[in-house]
């Protein structure tokens, strides 16, 4: 598990961000390496972060592989957590 990803979302936990299409969310740790977002029922594990770091998307579409991919794009192109 990368440090630095696990840290900066330890330290935005409930924040609000928002999906590509406006909707407002905040996630909140599940144990250690998983996040439960407020407006899922489902939760993400931290290597989905790391999947999408790593391809480095523009777009939402380019991250359809990873699990809650409208919640991983919005905090990871958000300002506070580049």
């Amino acid at each position: 598990m990368n440090v630095y990803i696990k840290d900066k979302l330890k330290k935005l936990e409930g924040e609000t961000f928002y999906t590509v299409t406006g909707k407002p969310y905040t996630y909140e740790f599940v144990g250690e390496n998983i996040i439960k977002p407020n407006r899922a029922n489902y939760r993400i594990h931290l290597s989905n972060f790391e999947k999408a770091i790593k391809i480095n998307p523009t777009e939402l579409r380019q991250i359809r592989e990873v699990r809650g991919p409208s919640y991983v794009f919005g905090i990871i192109t958000d300002k506070r957590f580049c």
